[in-house]
């Protein structure tokens, strides 16, 4: 049997990526030797016990290995042990499921020849950044979460083959009968008016804001209900209540952390006194205190409509959720929201406008006001019978097309038919040694020689390290170091520490990262 090593969040961790990896693993087990290098889980953790196939925990516990872990940026999605894991495991395959700077040091690993790497990157926007654009270029086989980001990288890098494999939709969220979801609605002592429901978290992305403008605006009785958290990374949420004065009409999840009851209730700080224990540990939903999905399921149960209010989304789970537990859906027209409108035929949201984003180019949504409110009056004056009778419907259209069956059998295609990797595991020691220093005329010139001499990789020129050396040796002056290595750039935090940079110091580079590569390289060898 071929060997495949998932990268990426622990599959028993509760966040999306782990949860898709929980599902697509035992189904990859049936035909491969599957092992994961599990990101944000340590070295004993019982949970490793009950997984049916080889864990390599990726974070350290011991002190000083904790110290270099803590280091390195990259080291928390999967870098600290990588290399060693490949070298442990030796997979044919390795599966990464994530964001762009969550796996750019596969790319440039020392033994990337050795395994055939397999990538779904989580594209949520257009377009993609030259160097995003470089890595998934390198990848032997690709897949998208969504249409929208298969097409957005099909529109800078055509004709790959890249299969759509969506993230499926949990068992548990379906749709209850029209009675009892009444008297759902009355357990939870909501008043008997139309919920417009929202599962998002609270980042600034989320277009909260938006979302409260136009429901202050909207001609409706129904009330907004906001599974979100307060305090978090994003909006301040008491203050956009009282700005657009509906403090009494939206509704946010809270769970008690000492008898962990749940309640749906307006606004009442981000902890307050439990109604079921008199305990002051009612706290708002959070990522610390959140729902378990027999939880999640009743808080879209109560909805009779639902809106996704967000600039971009890599996909948006929330939205099939939603859909799959019986209600209707919305959302802005863009992104991997606008795959899921198309493919369940729901209400789209208008773009009016988009913004640039300044780190890296993209584009992002703003919502159409009139559009927004056209939708929450839609799901707000609609009789609940015909909104329920609509959400039924698309219960069964979103099952159809977003199951795990359809997922494993997408990623079990794309394995058959990845290009092969270009060397084996017990292939013969190749220790490369960088030519002497010497003079070249022009930047491009010397990064040619410093690629394809100095580091010996000629098939990287052109591509993201070759294009920044060029830069940095064109102005003499590079952006400050954020990693172990020059190819490791950051440049949200180090963008200001501008360092000079001569063809010397580009050189002597060159020549450490060469080094690390045949350490890598003896390493192999040694393990023969």
């Amino acid at each position: 049997m071929k060997k495949v090593l998932y990268v990426g969040d622990f599959s028993q961790l509760p966040t999306g990526y782990g949860q898709y990896a929980r599902h697509l693993l035992p189904w990859l087990s049936k035909k491969y030797e599957v092992a994961e290098l599990a990101c944000y889980v340590s070295d004993g953790d019982p949970r490793i016990k009950d997984c049916g196939w080889k864990v390599f925990p990726n974070k350290p516990t011991n002190p000083r290995e904790l110290e270099l872990y803590n280091s390195n940026p990259s080291g928390e999605y999967g870098d600290y042990r990588f290399n060693s894991t490949l070298l442990n495991w030796k997979p044919d395959y390795v599966i990464n499921i994530s964001d762009p700077w969550a796996f750019e040091y596969v790319v440039r690993s020392p033994l990337r020849d050795y395994f055939s790497h397999i990538l779904m990157p989580t594209v949520d926007a257009f377009p993609n950044m030259p160097d995003w654009l470089d890595y998934y270029a390198q990848a032997d086989a690709l897949l998208a979460y969504s249409e929208f980001g298969r097409d957005s990288i099909l529109k800078q890098l055509p004709n790959r083959d890249i299969q759509i494999a969506s993230p499926a939709v949990n068992k548990l969220f379906t749709p209850l009968k029209f009675e009892d979801k009444l008297e759902l609605k009355e357990k939870f002592s909501l008043p008997k008016y139309n919920i417009i429901g929202t599962v998002m978290r609270n980042q600034p992305r989320k277009l909260y804001s938006d979302l409260f403008y136009a429901f202050s605006k909207a001609d409706t009785d129904a009330l907004l209900y906001c599974h979100t958290g307060f305090p978090d990374l994003g909006w301040n949420i008491p203050d956009l209540l009282m700005e657009h004065g509906i403090t009494n009409r939206v509704l946010f999840s809270y769970k008690c952390k000492t008898c962990q009851s749940i309640s749906i209730r307006f606004f009442s700080d981000s902890v307050c006194h439990c109604q079921n224990c008199g305990n002051f540990t009612n706290s708002i939903v959070g990522v610390s205190n959140g729902f378990n999905d027999d939880e999640l399921s009743n808080v879209y149960r109560v909805m009779d409509g639902y809106i996704q209010c967000s600039k971009n989304e890599g996909f948006g789970i929330p939205l099939i959720e939603a859909a799959a537990s019986g209600v209707m859906i919305s959302a802005i027209n863009y992104s991997a929201m606008a795959s899921i409108i198309d493919n369940l035929d729901a209400i789209p949201i208008k773009v009016e406008s988009y913004e640039k984003e300044a780190s890296t180019g993209r584009n992002m949504a703003r919502p159409d006001i009139k559009s927004l409110i056209f939708t929450i009056e839609f799901f707000g004056n609609q009789e609940r019978e015909d909104l329920f009778d609509s959400g039924v419907q698309i219960s069964s259209v979103c099952r159809s097309m977003y199951n795990w069956e359809s997922v494993g059998l997408s990623w079990e295609k794309t394995i058959e038919t990845a290009i092969p990797p270009k060397k084996k595991w017990d292939s013969p020691p190749e220790v490369l040694h960088p030519q002497p220093l010497c003079d070249m005329i022009g930047p491009m010139q010397q990064a040619n020689f410093l690629i394809g001499s100095v580091l010996c990789k000629p098939q990287i020129i052109g591509g993201q390290l070759w294009r920044r050396l060029v830069k940095d040796l064109t102005y003499n002056s590079r952006v400050g170091s954020y990693g172990t290595f020059y190819f490791n750039e950051m440049s949200e935090k180090d963008s200001l520490k501008q360092l000079p940079f001569s063809y010397e110091d580009a050189y002597n580079e060159m020549c450490i990262l060469r080094e690390y590569y045949n350490v890598w390289e003896g390493h192999r060898i040694s393990t023969l």
